[in-house]
């Protein structure tokens, strides 16, 4: 069900009009319905970020950074960036942090939040005297046991904070260690969750190290709020453990990172988004560093953080990198003669244009609300502005085949303009336009943004309601379910389908609708109240019933064409019910298939269709009859068979007759015992059929035989109940 409300005097201009609903361009895709409910809301957000980190030297140093300020701050519209705290062993890097804060304010107007993480303190620190290569904090062993250098940690710590501020830098955030658990290569520190001592580790507790930093911060004027854990992944309970060791009050958010648990190759297949989501949920969650998958999966990692774990931050890792990769990657600034572009030395990525999607279009302050989409291949999320005059809907197209259109509706609201911007393999965050009637196309593999301005609709006005999807069984009428307009004009009209719907009276909001054809139709109900104008569809499905065709008599053959009837809309599938061997079909599939049989006879086939809430099935009795010398010795009656079985009122016993004659049926109760004789009279040749009525049988099973008048008997059973 979808729904539109527009003012009703810009119906031939604006967007989404009730003159566009009538004429629904590019009707050749499947529409998907999208309803943005702003009365149900989620997380607010803190914004988008990413790092510089690493090679902030070639940044700072390129002849054109002012530009890749310009691209990385500005067009990416970012929210928060993430540094490295490298005090004590790299001298520079406390001006880079202040050249990247000073530019980022430059280019937004505003100072940007800053995220201080420690990827490891100095070697004079760690247990291994190296800054890389793991190790953990310092430690002692005496009598008292070990004694982790806890306070020279916090006393590092307290030096960088000194230094920011000297350069003009207030940390927003602040992250004590960088994926505590990973042993790395280069700068890193093992922590766990809780000191670990045994014969075979030494390792520093998180909680414990935290516990130092924060009360270091507490004493300082400034004081940055903490997250944590930075764990790796969302995998192995990770995020769980360490904070369930910890004092969560001192974390301002719970951060973690993706890269493991996250189904980096089908990120919609994890249930750890969700889990993770569910943990301390009135404890903001930050995802705060991932780069590794492709561009278009990086796209359902995002959407899962939103949606499922409901972060209100989420960091890219490598805001600028080299050798094509992080999301603008650079040439080598000291030659310009090795530039893969002369001009400017640097390039967005694929996952630049991916990641521009949300960031540029949803901001801190924006509110996730309510998003209902149609089906399941297509993936998407609303943010709203705090003052609700603009929204940002994105997008995904996970169908590797399919395009599909996008039918957007915010019910009480008018969306006033939009622009559509999208990115495909062959599209990079490229502007589309507006809207056309509320749709937008999404393209196979693709992310889609549509950027709002919308107002709240004041006045009287109805909302339309078409009622409730329909599978209408083996008929061409349904009676429709529309609300009845208290002071506005409802109108009904067909949107989409394979023929024709007639109404009883359009104008009648539970009118019947007539299908010239079975298959699926797509109709609104449209009321409109002055010069407002609500439109709601609903989906109706006409299915056919199953007709397994004509009975069939074969001569001397063992393989015949169905003829059942073609289901039009879902699947229709034979099978054997009875019959002397085994028949094998073409495809089951297909109403017209072949059946081919492993032995002369009589062989009952059904023909079901199974559409949505709707299932029906009819038989047919294919008679294949061996004309050869011995087979005409054969008994005259063949394949006797009855339906239903069992049966509480009456069944249907179906019997071939190669030659005519008269017929007897006896009948005899599950002991032997014959209890009735019936006569059935003279029969024509070829497929015969008796309705047996229950008079005098009590529940329990029967036994029947057919016999001729040359003694050929067949015989049969049946359960009455």
């Amino acid at each position: 069900m979808k729904q539109i409300c527009l003012p009703g005097f810009l119906a031939f201009t604006i967007i989404g009009s009730t003159a566009g609903i009538r004429s629904l361009t590019a009707q050749d895709l499947q529409e998907k319905q999208v309803v943005i409910d702003t009365a149900v809301t989620f997380q607010t957000m803190t914004g988008f970020g990413a790092s510089l980190a690493f090679y902030e030297g070639w940044l700072t140093a390129h002849p054109n950074k002012d530009e890749i300020y310009e691209v990385i701050f500005g067009e990416l519209s970012l929210d928060i960036l993430r540094v490295r705290n490298a005090h004590t062993y790299d001298a520079g890097m406390v001006g880079r942090v202040k050249e990247f804060a000073e530019a980022a304010e430059e280019v937004l107007g505003n100072p940007i939040p800053i995220l201080s993480t420690s990827w490891g303190p100095p070697a004079y620190l760690k247990s291994n005297n190296d800054q890389a290569n793991g190790g953990t904090l310092r430690y002692t062993a005496g009598e008292g046991g070990v004694q982790f250098d806890y306070a020279g940690f916090a006393d590092w710590w307290e030096g960088a904070l000194d230094e920011y501020e000297q350069n003009g830098i207030f940390l927003r955030y602040l992250s004590i260690q960088n994926e505590p658990d990973f042993t790395a290569t280069w700068e890193s520190c093992r922590l766990n969750p809780a000191e670990t001592v045994t014969a075979s580790d030494t390792i520093a507790g998180y909680n414990r190290a935290l516990d130092s930093v924060y009360h270091m911060v507490m004493q300082r004027d400034h004081r940055p709020v903490f997250l944590g854990p930075e764990c790796i992944g969302i995998g192995y309970n990770a995020v769980e453990n360490y904070v369930n060791a910890l004092d969560l009050s001192k974390l301002n958010g719970i951060a973690h990172h993706l890269y493991h648990g996250a189904g980096e190759d089908d990120p919609y297949a994890s249930t750890n988004y969700a889990k993770v989501g569910n943990f301390h949920p009135e404890v903001p969650h930050f995802q705060t560093e991932y780069s590794r998958t492709d561009w278009f999966n990086l796209a359902g990692m995002i959407h899962q953080s939103l949606h499922a774990e409901h972060v209100t931050a989420f960091l890219y890792w490598d805001l600028i990198w080299v050798d094509g990769r992080g999301l603008v990657s650079l040439d080598f600034p000291w030659n310009p003669s090795q530039w893969s572009d002369p001009q400017k030395g640097y390039t967005r990525t694929k996952e630049f244009y991916v990641f521009k999607q949300y960031s540029a279009f949803i901001h801190p302050g924006w509110k996730r609300v309510g998003t209902t989409l149609s089906g399941n291949d297509v993936a998407g999320v609303t943010f709203m502005s705090p003052d609700r005059d603009s929204a940002a809907f994105v997008g995904i197209n996970r169908s590797a085949s399919a395009s599909y259109n996008l039918h957007l509706s915010v019910p009480g609201y008018i969306i006033d303009s939009a622009s559509v911007y999208r990115t495909s393999e062959n599209e990079d965050g490229l502007l589309m336009g507006g809207l056309t009637d509320s749709v937008f196309t999404l393209p196979p593999l693709s992310i889609g943004t549509v950027a709002m301005q919308v107002s709240r609709i004041t006045g009287d006005i109805e909302i339309s309601h078409a009622g409730p999807d329909q599978d209408i069984c083996g008929g061409l009428e349904a009676t429709l379910a529309g609300n009845e307009p208290e002071i506005g004009t409802g109108t009904w009209m067909q949107v989409n389908g394979p023929a024709t719907i007639t109404f009883g009276d359009a104008n009648l909001h539970n009118t019947t609708a007539t299908a010239s054809a079975y298959g699926v139709y797509e109709l609104l109900w449209e009321i409109v109240t002055g010069e407002y104008a609500s439109g709601d569809r609903v989906e109706i499905r006409f299915a056919p019933a199953a007709d397994a065709g004509p009975d069939q008599d074969i001569q001397g053959e063992l393989e015949v064409t169905l003829a059942g009837n073609e289901p039009g809309i879902g699947t229709g599938t034979w099978t054997q019910v009875s019959g002397p061997g085994t028949v094998t079909f073409g495809n089951v599939n297909v109403y017209n298939t072949t059946a081919t049989a492993s032995a002369y006879g009589a062989y009952e086939l059904q023909w079901e269709i199974a559409s949505g809430a709707c299932a029906t099935d009819d038989r047919v009795t294919i008679n294949y009859e061996d004309t050869s010398a011995a087979g005409s010795q054969k008994n005259f009656i063949s394949s006797v068979t009855n339906y239903p079985n069992p049966f509480t009122h009456a069944t249907n016993i179906r019997f071939f007759l190669r030659d005519g004659g008269g017929l007897t049926l006896t009948l005899f109760d599950s002991m032997g015992r014959k209890f009735k004789v019936l006569d059935l009279g003279p029969r024509a040749p070829g497929h015969q059929g008796y309705t047996l009525q229950r008079e005098g049988m009590e529940n329990g099973l029967y036994l029947f035989r057919l016999e001729n008048t040359a003694g050929e008997i067949l015989s049969g059973k049946f359960m009455v109940r």
